[in-house]
């Protein structure tokens, strides 16, 4: 290096050192001849080559990260002869470094992509191209290339389109899909499912019919069935809602049909969910109130619930709270008083908890109840110990052993919201 920068190394004698036998001198020498981006001819000949022959995953990570500084022709040699390294699949760099290469140059020349993704030895390049061309509106395209792909670069590929769609449902099939899901449901396993899951995106009645059926099995994997209820309520499928109500039945699935019902716009749900309200777990609770108060209709009827005293006050986060005041309006003032109340007089307020909570009151505490209220209160939004939500910030390493700290956030909780954490109601 002190040589490079003296001018004192020429860039025949760092050519040279192309070939030397010490990994990192390869290295170096790739770094020093590319940082200009203007290496000769036949210094660009050799890095493609090198990026095919060399065994030191040190001196391919070099080449990946000379891949910018180079003519784009160039690039495209260089990445395809490093994604044919099957030994870097599992490399923490490498991978990532060979796309942070093709991501910006990947556009120009869409079927060379596309051909590098279906020779490629490292899955995760092929679904990032796949997904990176969706994500263009080029399905189509990837849709055909799925159909003259094979093994684990069709699997990663379709992955690919999977992510591209991802929340993205009742999009027009591809023309070609009908014909190319049926070669991919051969394939079986991953592949297969990957298909009926891209279809379904697609807005294929029988994918749908399909993923209701695994979804209504109850001998089918637990886990399969959640990822089919996720699927369809993503989806809004009237065949989900209709079988909604009796899938609350089963307690396995119970918490995740709770949270599918916020997609549906029906009423009736309102009312089944609250009059099922107490016989359910402090968890369940917890997301009855979040679906009540996902929509206007539903938080009306939340309020009432209330009202009434069926949902007690102290179950309803202050977050939910707020959310209900402007959705809801002036009705939910009336149940429930001014949410912003403890700011008015804040300080008369901590003068208060100080008093009570001496050292002395402190020790007298019961910690399990405590947790049990907690539980209720804060894990809605706040996460400690990798239990509870993530509206907020993990309060893990926070400061809980002072008191003027848990004071000032149990009592004005919203005095202080970090920009990553701030609500918005839309």
């Amino acid at each position: 290096m002190g040589l490079h920068v003296t001018d004192n190394l020429t860039a025949e004698q760092l050519a040279v050192s192309l070939s030397d036998p010490e990994e990192y001198i390869r290295g170096w020498a790739i770094q020093l001849l590319c940082e200009d981006k203007n290496p000769s001819t036949e210094i660009t000949e050799q890095l493609i080559e090198m990026a095919s022959v060399d065994s030191s995953p040190v001196v391919r990570l070099y080449l990946a990260s000379a891949a910018l500084r180079v003519d784009s022709a160039v690039t495209w040699s260089l990445l395809e002869s490093l994604a044919s390294h099957q030994e870097d699949v599992d490399d923490h760099n490498l991978p990532k470094m060979i796309w942070f290469g093709l991501e910006p140059i990947l556009l120009e020349d869409v079927d060379r992509a596309l051909r590098l993704a279906k020779a490629s030895e490292i899955p995760v390049l092929s679904r990032f191209i796949a997904r990176r061309i969706g994500d263009d509106g080029q399905l189509d395209i990837v849709v055909d290339s799925l159909a003259t792909s094979s093994g684990q670069p069709r699997l990663s590929m379709l992955l690919g389109l999977l992510d591209a769609t991802e929340g993205r449902y009742d999009l027009k099939s591809p023309a070609s899909w009908n014909t190319t899901f049926e070669l991919l449901t051969k394939d079986g396993g991953d592949t297969a499912k990957a298909a009926l899951e891209l279809s379904q995106n697609f807005g294929n009645i029988a994918a749908v019919k399909s993923i209701l059926k695994t979804l209504l099995d109850k001998s089918a994997n637990i886990d399969e069935r959640c990822q089919a209820l996720l699927s369809l309520a993503g989806g809004r499928r009237q065949e989900l809602a209709a079988n909604l109500t009796s899938l609350l039945d089963e307690p396995a699935l119970r918490r995740d049909v709770i949270r599918a019902i916020a997609s549906f716009d029906d009423p009736s749900f309102a009312t089944t969910l609250l009059s099922r309200y107490q016989a359910l777990d402090d968890a369940e609770k917890q997301d009855v109130i979040a679906t009540l108060a996902s929509r206007s209709n539903f938080g009306h009827e939340l309020t009432e619930a209330i009202r009434r005293g069926d949902v007690p006050k102290s179950d309803v986060p202050a977050y939910v709270a707020r959310l209900l005041q402007r959705s809801v309006g002036p009705q939910f003032a009336d149940v429930w008083g001014s949410v912003e109340v403890l700011d008015q007089d804040k300080e008369a307020l901590l003068d208060r908890y100080r008093q009570l909570l001496t050292a002395e009151t402190i020790e007298t505490g019961n910690a399990s109840a405590g947790r049990i209220l907690s539980f209720k209160t804060c894990a809605a939004c706040h996460k400690m110990y990798d239990v509870g939500g993530n509206v907020g910030p993990d309060i893990t390493g926070a400061n809980r052993g002072n008191l003027e700290y848990l004071l000032s956030n149990i009592l004005t909780p919203s005095a202080i919201i970090q920009v990553a954490y701030r609500a918005h109601l839309i």
